[in-house]
């Protein structure tokens, strides 16, 4: 009996199954200006969870054919970014810049005609951090490392601190 009870609740678990009807395919933008960088914007369309996952499939998914332009809102200067294989970066493709570079306080616009739709975004390069303190530490055995860094935010008095793990090789 303890035997049989488990076994038919979990049987009826593996029964159902769950239908998703509302899939509205959007575009995923990542996209980046830094200082002294030029724009560098990857495009691809979002996935059904319930579709089947290939390397057919995921190419599938890169935007290539779309208008991407970056605007300095302090110069009103406007560039289009040209679409080029890249291997270093997840997609392969993206679109990069090459006039307009950024700069601390720089503010610049983001504009993308894909398929009938448009899209923009705004964003700013703020001033750089100032960092208190930077302490690693081993973990598991000395093959990962903790690396903490505290930081003060450019708005605020208070310090706040950043973490991550990483394995180093030497």
């Amino acid at each position: 009996l303890y035997i049989l009870i488990p076994t038919l609740l979990l049987t009826a678990c593996l029964k159902e199954e769950y239908v998703h009807n509302n899939f509205e395919e959007q575009l995923v933008v990542e996209g980046s200006i830094e200082q002294d960088g030029v724009a560098k914007v990857m495009l691809t369309l979002n996935m059904d969870f319930q579709e089947e996952m290939s390397e057919e499939s995921l190419s599938d998914k890169i935007v290539k054919y779309a208008v991407v332009c970056v605007t300095d809102l302090d110069s009103n200067e406007k560039e289009t970014l040209i679409g080029m294989i890249d291997k270093k970066y997840p997609t392969q493709y993206l679109y990069r810049g090459s006039r307009i570079v950024g700069r601390v306080g720089g503010r610049y616009r983001l504009d993308i005609e894909y398929s009938g739709r448009k899209w923009h975004a705004t964003t700013t390069i703020p001033a750089p951090n100032d960092l208190y303190d930077i302490v690693t530490e081993p973990l598991y055995d000395s093959v990962f490392y903790r690396i903490k860094a505290t930081i003060k935010p450019n708005a605020e008095n208070l310090p706040y601190m950043i973490q991550c793990a990483t394995a180093f090789t030497s």
